[in-house]
């Protein structure tokens, strides 16, 4: 009888974890273990075993997360969330954690995790970015340069704004206010830096960060800002950045990226056909992963969140 691959998932209790959760549990190929910093998770029966940790950030959740990778000798780790891969890209070199998952070293994660130092990296090698602005020219977006989900993102319209939002901020960057519809591209890079597919789709409708209604789209001008990844950056894993266009509709300008699962649209990137997490799964076990581009079969596909209620 064939052995499952045993999978660790962080965070499990978010909605991408849950997500995920319900996602592998449909297949045979796997035995999960979840781990998460509360006590209960709404997917818990899901699980063949499930582990309240530290949070990431604690000094103790690495040796936490060892002691279980030992105990279930699990094969491959996920890290879900942005501060879940943050503690993880610390320890990549560790011998019991380097080929378990699909980790950026920390200075990587760190320099495109940063905003401002994100920014500066994407125009160095000709990726469109946000403008900077001085402080008194308003309107503009104020951000955190450290932050996911939507957090630490304001519109600073006066400058009764700015001086409300500035003692509340202590690392911050002033950029122009992007107009128009917004969009992900959930993308996975096999070790080598190479994308092995991405799938490109509107945010109509998001709530606390993630979005709940995304539509499947063509996306002009991605393949370039993709084949500059390739070459200019060591990527690995999954990754996924969000854009808008220029008032010609025309460049992408990148705002974001994050070094993790998208955190609400991957669901409708696996409904077109590219099951990330699988893939993700296959590459950490050097198994061969075929390239991926949706057909036209998915090009307007929509994608509709929403709660589902468990009793247990």
């Amino acid at each position: 009888m064939k052995k499952a691959i045993t999978v660790l998932l962080t965070s499990v209790g978010g909605i991408t974890g849950t997500y995920l959760t319900k996602h592998f549990s449909g297949n045979a190929d796997y035995r999960l273990i979840g781990v998460d910093m509360q006590p209960d998770v709404s997917l818990r029966g899901y699980l063949s075993n499930f582990f309240q940790v530290p949070a990431s950030g604690d000094h103790n959740f690495m040796d936490a997360v060892k002691e279980i990778v030992r105990k279930e000798e699990v094969d491959v780790i996920i890290p879900v969330s942005s501060y879940d891969v943050d503690a993880f890209s610390k320890n990549t070199t560790d011998i019991l954690f380097k080929n378990r998952m699909m980790v950026m070293p920390y200075e990587q994660h760190r320099n495109l995790h940063d905003k401002k130092k994100c920014y500066e990296a994407l125009e160095h090698v000709g990726v469109a970015v946000p403008k900077t602005v001085p402080k008194d020219c308003y309107p503009y977006v104020m951000k955190k340069r450290i932050g996911s989900g939507g957090k630490g993102v304001v519109a600073i319209e006066n400058k009764e704004d700015f001086q409300y939002w500035s003692l509340k901020m202590e690392d911050y960057i002033c950029v122009e206010r992007l107009k128009g519809d917004e969009y992900t591209v959930d993308c996975l890079f096999d070790r080598k830096g190479i994308c092995v597919g991405y799938n490109t789709r509107k945010r109509m409708k998001t709530a606390g960060g993630g979005v709940v209604i995304s539509q499947n789209c063509k996306g002009k001008g991605i393949d370039r800002i993709i084949s500059t990844f390739e070459r200019e950056f060591s990527l690995c894993g999954p990754i996924n950045f969000q854009f808008k266009y220029d008032e010609n509709g025309d460049i992408p300008i990148v705002f974001d990226v994050n070094t993790r699962l998208a955190s609400g649209g991957l669901p409708l990137t696996v409904a077109s056909g590219f099951d990330i997490p699988d893939c993700l799964v296959r590459l950490v076990l050097n198994q061969e992963v075929a390239p991926w581009t949706c057909s036209d079969a998915f090009k307007e596909l929509t994608m509709y969140r929403y709660y589902e209620e468990v009793f247990r």
